[in-house]
């Protein structure tokens, strides 16, 4: 894909099929919960996929044996639960 730098992606795998962008969410230890990185790989993907003119629609799905299982609750440990408010909303 050009104009993609899809060697920055350490947590999703990407594969386009006919238009249509195959995103991969890649982190199965995780069951695929979205972190931080996750998240801005994400919206540097679908920034991407905005003004990309030949890409006609996306499909997300998840590696392993889960689709996305919730928030990365590792990532939160440290935070209040007004942090854990603010970062899920």
């Amino acid at each position: 894909m050009k104009n993609l730098n899809t060697n920055a992606l350490e947590n999703l795998k990407l594969d386009l099929e006919n238009h249509v962008l195959i995103v991969t969410m890649n982190r199965p230890k995780a069951l695929n919960a979205p972190n931080n990185q996750t998240l801005d790989e994400l919206q540097m993907v679908f920034d991407y996929v905005s003004k990309e003119n030949d890409i006609y629609g996306v499909i997300i799905t998840g590696e392993g044996r889960g689709f996305v299982a919730g928030a990365d609750i590792v990532q939160m440990q440290p935070y209040r639960s007004e942090q854990d408010r603010d970062c899920l909303v």
